[in-house]
């Protein structure tokens, strides 16, 4: 009798541990699969050597808001020498402002550029721009420092200023044409200014 006692412990004992593996094998999976569809919840948008515009583009109405993922890919990086225009800022994404139909003449964008050492090397780096436009003029503030392929969010919104929420640092802009009417699309990546993209680039987004 004693035997078998020992024996159904056991058997109970061995049953309990391969039902604690089991769950946690499950739960394993389940986190790695979540990982997963999350990195490729990330889409890729690429600008050819010689274009402006990356694609597929992006374009949307009426949005006040903007959230979103993004990653800069190595390839986003270039050397002073490989472009003419030293000074332009390229653009990750924004909204257009008080019902224009074009977002040059107001709007705001999340922009991008290298970060260069005295050489006019890239060093690996971006600065991260809130550029923003005001009946065609236009004003920027250097928000961050990144490297190249790594993730980071952002929020924005048109309020009263413009209202950046970076990696959950705040940045305000200063909206001169206040317009609580009117259509906000959103415009997608583009490189330049006038000039184009040296090679070939990808970068990806993640809108939320």
């Amino acid at each position: 009798m004693d035997n078998r006692r020992r024996i159904e412990k056991i058997i109970n004992w061995t049953g309990s541990i391969l039902t604690a593996l089991l769950i946690s094998v499950l739960l394993i999976l389940s986190l790695c699969s979540s990982c997963q569809n999350n990195k490729s919840s990330l889409k890729t948008y690429r600008v050819k050597k010689g274009k402006n515009h990356f694609s597929p583009k992006i374009f949307d109405f009426n949005n006040r808001e903007l959230n979103f993922e993004f990653e800069l890919d190595a390839s986003c990086l270039y050397d002073l020498k490989d472009v003419n225009n030293k000074t332009f800022v390229s653009k990750i994404i924004g909204l257009s402002d008080c019902n224009v139909i074009h977002h040059s003449r107001a709007g705001i964008y999340l922009g991008f550029q290298p970060v260069f050492n005295e050489l006019g090397l890239h060093t690996g780096s971006f600065e991260i721009y809130s550029y923003w436009r005001n009946e065609g003029k236009f004003q920027f503030e250097v928000i961050d420092t990144i490297r190249a392929n790594t993730r980071h969010t952002a929020r924005l919104r048109i309020d009263k200023n413009y209202i950046w929420n970076f990696d959950g640092k705040v940045y305000i802009e200063k909206r001169v044409k206040k317009c609580n009417k009117g259509i906000h699309y959103r415009f997608g990546s583009y490189f330049g200014g006038t000039e184009t993209a040296p090679h070939n680039m990808k970068l990806k987004l993640n809108i939320l």
